[in-house]
């Protein structure tokens, strides 16, 4: 009974491997129908991609230098207003 189960398995995975070969060719040559490349599915994307992640960074960059400036900003009223508490204070 073993080896009838055996056999079944093996069968089975290598007609599964068989059929998803089948369906990948299918896709492929559908999408080579439909004039679709290599460059127009994968690479143009991907260069989408880069060019995306190269604004947001120069975007993040400016974010964050925009954070420091408005953090000196605060810190330098508080200062100041520390100051004027102080000598209204001596009064």
């Amino acid at each position: 009974m073993f080896f009838v189960w055996k056999i079944h398995t093996a069968n089975a995975f290598t007609a599964t491997n068989k059929g998803f070969l089948y369906v990948d060719q299918r896709d492929i040559i559908a999408l080579a129908d439909g004039d679709a490349t290599e460059a127009e599915i994968r690479l143009k994307p991907k260069a989408e991609y880069e060019k995306a992640m190269i604004e947001l960074k120069a975007i993040e960059q400016e974010f964050d230098e925009t954070i420091q400036t408005t953090q000196k900003s605060i810190w330098e009223m508080v200062e100041k207003d520390q100051e004027l508490a102080k000598r209204i204070s001596e009064l």
